[in-house]
């Protein structure tokens, strides 16, 4: 499974934006994100 995934990274267009939204999801899941949501209300 790991290889199919690194193949289908360097496939093309779709690659970069499977990746950007895993890395989005990582980042709002993220603590840091959290405090930015927190400092953000108040």
């Amino acid at each position: 499974m790991k290889n199919s995934r690194r193949n289908n990274l360097r496939r093309g267009p779709y690659g970069w934006r499977q990746w950007l939204l895993s890395a989005l999801i990582i980042a709002s899941t993220s603590p840091v994100a959290w405090a930015f949501w927190y400092f953000d209300r108040s």
